[in-house]
């Protein structure tokens, strides 16, 4: 359900579970799979995931599945492209406002995407996964500073 689905992926410590013959019948719809793009469609809407390597499951109406075409969409760029704010704005235009707002497969159909060729798309996620670590490594430098920075006054009001 949409509580599952996390930026980083599924997280799977707290879920309903249905019967084979119901997992059966959710799966003749749509059964996710490694490559898939999940994303909450009702609530927090926009928050989404890329399967890397996922157990069988039944998705809910609270989640869509996203399934670009292997020949021309990577699922990495897929999952990058709709977490932009270019996508992330269609979704609020589209949203159906009620008193749980929603964006149903219909309007999810209608989200213009771009597509650059595969090797631009694979160039493209390489760069914002290169520029991600840079990030994290400036974050956790920042993070070291600050605790010797705090270190150091503690160390000065001691002695004063």
């Amino acid at each position: 359900s949409a509580k599952n689905v996390r930026e980083d992926g599924v997280d799977l410590t707290v879920v309903d579970h249905v019967s084979d013959d119901v997992a059966e019948r959710c799966w003749q719809r749509c059964k996710p799979q490694a490559g898939d793009v999940l994303m909450v469609c009702v609530g927090n809407i926009g928050r989404l995931c890329l399967l890397k390597d996922p157990p069988p499951m039944v998705i809910v109406r609270s989640v869509a599945l996203i399934r670009g075409e292997p020949s021309w969409v990577a699922p990495e760029y897929l999952a990058l492209v709709l977490r932009s704010k270019v996508c992330q704005k269609q979704m609020t235009q589209f949203i159906k406002k009620t008193a749980q707002p929603g964006l149903y497969i219909n309007r999810i159909k209608q989200i213009r995407i771009p597509v650059p060729p595969l090797a631009e798309q694979r160039r493209i996620v390489a760069k914002v996964d290169e520029l991600m670590s840079m990030c994290d490594a400036l974050e956790r430098r920042l993070g070291q500073a600050e605790a010797t920075r705090r270190a150091a006054l503690e160390a000065v009001l001691a002695q004063v």
